[in-house]
């Protein structure tokens, strides 16, 4: 059965950090969606294939970004879709943290037709375990553990993302955490540079 860990926990703080959101709610979004059972699966669809996966349970069509369900259910990937899928329910909805997390549910579209009121029971859910994890919201909360990684030969930015994030694309965040190690060309990484992974 899956469980609250500490690791959940850093993969919240991290992915909440990147994308601007309370780490609060994202992580009563992922206690609501799938419990935090990082290989959770949703609903089947007629051919027995589920509709969600992972933390966050990101369909692969929508909020998933069209990821291979296999990659949706490595944690620190949904963590980070699932977050950035949020931050962009935020934004529609600046002013409304309600609507923004019942779009996390129904869509921003459906959101803004239908508004919160067929979604009230997952809103109040989110909202009732989003206050068990309150205090990590605070100036003063808990911070991920940093990781480092040792530069070997032959790697590069892309392949340190991937190891890391199961996502090559975020190699812009391992540059902007260690500028000051690689310089200003993110292809120039030397073998034994130690790079901090945010």
């Amino acid at each position: 059965m899956a469980r609250y860990t500490t690791k959940i926990r850093d993969f919240a703080i991290s992915a909440a950090g990147r994308h601007g959101l309370p780490v609060s709610i994202l992580l009563g979004v992922w206690k609501v969606e799938s419990a935090f059972d990082p290989l959770a699966l949703g609903d089947l669809n007629k051919d027995g294939a589920p509709y969600s996966f992972g933390l966050g349970q990101l369909h692969v069509k929508g909020a998933g970004h069209g990821f291979h369900p296999r990659k949706l259910l490595i944690p620190e990937l949904n963590a980070d879709v699932s977050a950035s899928y949020l931050a962009g329910c935020y934004a529609a909805f600046k002013e409304n943290d309600r609507l923004a997390v019942s779009a996390y549910n129904q869509g921003i579209a459906g959101t803004k037709e239908r508004g919160e009121k067929v979604n009230k029971g997952y809103v109040d859910a989110v909202f009732a375990a989003a206050a068990e994890f309150a205090e990590l919201d605070a100036a003063d909360a808990p911070k991920p553990e940093a990781r480092t990684y040792t530069v070997k030969a032959s790697d590069n930015l892309w392949k340190i993302a991937s190891r890391f994030y199961a996502d090559g694309r975020q190699w812009q965040l391992i540059y902007d955490a260690n500028i000051d190690v690689i310089g200003p060309d993110p292809d120039l990484i030397q073998p034994g540079q130690v790079l901090t992974i945010p």
